[in-house]
């Protein structure tokens, strides 16, 4: 063809773009293929494959390597408070950058993201969602902590028990701090909420060492209370067992039905169906609790821990564990009352 003549050219032109009509229904192509693929549970392949498992070429689908017990730990360390960039030295990780990328790919739980939406893999999962879930709240926790938590432990946490106002540090002397109520302090006249407020101002000091003995103290009860607590039957597997029981009585009233003609069988079964229904919400409400129950006990473990691991902590990982326990601190005078991140649970500080 011959391109210095216009008709050439124009030929040319019309060749390419169908060429390039051509490469995009071919990307299409690969791409939809791709999604169905990735729908269908498969691993997209190519890239880089997600630390801690291998990929199954035959099967489509990522295998757990030797690294996987790796990844479960730093989940489990930064649950406990510790830093990426300490877990990365912990874990023998080269690089700080590496741990947030593992404990964010939520790959490791069982899922595939791709293009934005994510869809539920057919390979096995190193952690549970439960666990996945609780890491990004957490990291989310630590993030508000680190732009509002200052260099001091509670702040952020504290509460006059007398007028219901903040209660900040305040530098006093040469080396302390006291705790003082907003509603005392006239330079912030919109965090004021009674101008007569008398709640007499603490040493910084005296709080933190009561607040740490109460949160120790508490320590010790949940491990004893672990230690001393029985295996019993949940409410949901009585629940469950009810409900399986009811199933096959109306499965065998069903049979007898089909081969009786009595009247009262139709009165039994509709009875039977209510109950099924009954008992269905109920574990419907009892599945829901077990989850915030779940979430509650995992709490509870970090506190466990807690006294044995605050001596190795930094001072920021001190604060994002205080707060991912401690909803609030309320001070009236010398009495000082913690609130748990537990639904209902306060206990006062002696």
């Amino acid at each position: 063809m011959d391109t210095s003549t216009p008709l050439g050219r124009l030929m040319l032109g019309i060749l390419s773009a169908f060429a390039q009509l051509e490469r995009e229904n071919i990307r299409e192509r690969t791409r939809m293929g791709m999604k169905e693929r990735v729908k269908a549970g498969l691993w997209p392949g190519g890239g880089r494959i997600p630390f801690g498992y291998d990929y199954d070429k035959e099967k489509g689908v990522l295998t757990p390597n030797a690294n996987a017990e790796t990844v479960r730990k730093i989940y489990e360390l930064y649950l406990s408070g510790y830093s990426a960039g300490r877990i990365a030295r912990m874990t023998g990780l080269k690089y700080e950058k590496l741990a947030l990328q593992i404990l964010t790919r939520k790959s490791n739980a069982g899922y595939i993201s791709y293009n934005g939406e994510e869809y539920l893999g057919r390979h096995e999962a190193i952690i549970s969602l439960d666990t996945y879930e609780r890491a990004m709240d957490f990291m989310l926790e630590r993030a508000s902590g680190q732009a509002e938590g200052g260099r001091y432990l509670f702040t952020g946490l504290l509460h006059c028990g007398r007028c219901g106002a903040k209660m900040r540090y305040q530098k006093w002397g040469k080396d302390g701090c006291k705790i003082v109520c907003y509603s005392r302090d006239k330079s912030k006249p919109h965090l004021v909420k009674d101008a007569a407020c008398d709640n007499a101002r603490q040493w910084a000091c005296d709080l933190e060492s009561a607040v740490l003995e109460d949160l120790f103290s508490f320590s010790l009860k949940e491990k004893r209370a672990a230690a001393a607590k029985v295996s019993a039957q949940s409410v949901l597997e009585i629940l469950n067992r009810q409900y399986d029981e009811a199933a096959r009585k109306m499965k065998r009233l069903y049979n007898l039905y089909s081969e009786s003609s009595d009247d009262i069988l139709p009165e039994a079964i509709e009875e039977l169906r209510r109950q099924l229904a009954e008992i269905k919400k109920q574990i419907t409400r009892e599945e829901e609790r077990n989850v915030i129950s779940e979430k509650i006990e995992k709490v509870r473990k970090t506190l466990t821990t807690l006294k044995e691991s605050w001596p190795y902590m930094t001072a920021q990982e001190q604060r994002n564990v205080i707060r991912s326990c401690v909803e609030k601190i309320v001070i009236d005078g010398e009495r000082v009352e913690i609130f748990y991140k537990f639904a209902g649970f306060a206990q006062e500080a002696t």
